[in-house]
């Protein structure tokens, strides 16, 4: 079993919005109207402040006395805890009195509206972990159990793995965002390159446009306006290097001399022509690098120099 360590709260936002619950109206709620509100002792004041209206009479028909001895008697008089018992078994018809509108609700939803209610839902979480010091990875395997404490009422609160999951010293430290602009500019490209994130500390990280923004601003022409790129200097956002990564158990590689081959296939009319000018325009835009242990490693010979590893293919 597995023990649930603190989260590391490194979260920069400081509101968590609005949800659902916290819109909903307190004059809406079942509670919020109670038919009998009165408690034990406001009930035991009650009749403490009714006992002298109700008075004994003498043969005479006269008033000679009222019911304010009993609670002005010591509090272990046996008719005093009689009373004490009669106040708390009322308690129980004013949680009785106090359910109506639950139960109102209970009855025009499920007897009116004929809904039927979910089965109940066991609780998720998210959880992070962490392999300690000196431990490269750690297998947890599905099912696992996570020991998160226990519950208000004392029971052990159990939390098992959805799946199976590797653990190991692998971290994001960065997060980058990209914004295209339209087709009328070429759909270039461009990236928040300076968004790192802190590790282990309570500091919130910088701040940048989550899902980009335009590099675009009006300039006056003829009367009216344009569309313009901002001056290198301005731009909130840097021209990003378009490129992608491949991933697959079969590159999991260790010792030994490899030779990976890679088929990339684009339409035959949008390809150079000519002798040797389609094999200097890939090796003009492409890099080729693998991640290793210490991070990505670029590959200086990725392309054999004959360029027989660049060939046109007609469909």
């Amino acid at each position: 079993m597995t023990e649930i360590s603190e989260p590391i709260a490194s979260n920069p936002l400081k509101r968590d919005g609005t949800h659902q619950f916290q819109r909903l109206a307190q004059a809406l709620e079942e509670d919020y109207v109670k038919i009998e509100d009165r408690g034990e002792q406001e009930l035991l004041s009650y009749a403490a402040r009714l006992a002298k209206h109700i008075q004994y009479y003498n043969q005479e028909n006269i008033p000679d006395g009222d019911w304010s001895v009993f609670f002005e008697a010591d509090d272990s008089q046996p008719q005093k805890a009689l009373f004490l018992g009669f106040v708390r078994l009322l308690s129980l018809l004013h949680e009785f009195a106090n359910g109506l509108t639950r139960r109102h609700l209970d009855y025009y939803y499920e007897q009116v509206l004929q809904l039927v209610k979910e089965e109940a839902e066991p609780a998720q979480v998210h959880v992070f972990f962490e392999c300690a010091n000196g431990l490269k990875e750690k297998y947890l395997a599905q099912g696992t159990l996570l020991n998160a404490g226990k519950t208000a009422d004392g029971r052990p609160l159990l939390y098992e793995l959805a799946e199976e999951i590797v653990v190991n010293q692998a971290q994001i430290v960065e997060v980058r965002s990209q914004f295209m602009e339209s087709e009328d500019f070429g759909r270039r490209a461009f990236a928040n390159t300076n968004a790192r994130i802190p590790q282990n500390t309570d500091e919130p990280g910088p701040y940048w446009s989550l899902f980009g923004e335009t590099q675009l601003v009006p300039r006056p022409q003829g009367g009216g306006y344009e569309d313009v790129f901002k001056p290198q200097g301005t731009r909130t956002m840097a021209e990003a290097e378009i490129g992608f990564a491949l991933a697959s158990p079969l590159l999991a590689l260790r010792e030994g001399q490899r030779r990976i081959t890679l088929v990339i296939k684009c339409p035959v009319d949008r390809l150079p022509s000519g002798p040797g000018t389609f094999d200097e325009l890939f090796r003009a835009h492409f890099d080729c690098s693998l991640t290793g242990d210490q991070g990505w490693v670029k590959l200086e010979n990725a392309l054999d120099k004959t360029g027989t590893e660049i060939q046109r293919v007609s469909a």
